[in-house]
């Protein structure tokens, strides 16, 4: 059966454009050499953003990990990823606020500086973030201890006191003020 002309162009159209949206796909950071500590074969600015740049990138993976579950939420399966996408925030904003406080190089103190702001950024993303805290809440918590009970509790009223569970426009509201204070401390910090 052939194609019409108006078909024709819409299919091309769509080809185009996931050709471009394929082309424009950035390639995953490169696993810095020692993933555990920035300072480790710190060379330059570029060297520390790319190491930021792979945690941000693993805790996106993570959390995508987290969204394809299928089926009964557990904690294995959706409390574990999300416990790794935020260690990575974490172990990056560790390692990059001891620099930012105590390299030698003022140029890798003020890309650290930088970096922090990009990671507060991407820690109040994941904390705001409505789907996560969602996947968290469909747990299935019935044969789960008692530790791991509380501390899905306690995540989740995390998550409803930075408004992660209000609606789309308040979110957006909090993010902007979440950002404004990133603004603030890293005005401070100078």
């Amino acid at each position: 059966m052939a194609m019409r002309p108006s078909e024709q162009i819409a299919a091309f159209a769509i080809i185009t454009l996931t050709t471009c949206i394929v082309a424009q796909t950035t390639t995953p950071p490169s696993k810095p050499a020692d993933p555990i500590h920035a300072w480790v074969g710190l060379e330059s600015p570029s060297d520390l953003d790319a190491w930021v740049q792979w945690h941000i990138a693993e805790e996106r993976r993570l959390v995508a990990e987290l969204f394809a579950v299928k089926g009964t939420r557990t904690p294995e399966n959706t409390l574990v990823p999300f416990d790794a996408a935020q260690a990575q925030l974490d172990m990056a904003g560790h390692q990059i606020y001891v620099l930012f406080e105590v390299h030698p190089r003022s140029n890798i103190r003020d890309k650290a500086q930088e970096l922090i702001g990009k990671l507060s950024t991407e820690n109040d993303a994941l904390g705001l973030n409505h789907d996560v805290y969602e996947a968290l809440r469909a747990i299935n918590l019935s044969t789960a201890d008692a530790a791991t009970k509380h501390y899905v509790n306690r995540t989740l009223l995390g998550y409803r006191l930075t408004g992660a569970d209000k609606d789309p426009a308040t979110r957006e509201a909090l993010r902007k003020l979440f950002d404004q204070m990133t603004q603030i401390d890293r005005k401070s910090t100078r």
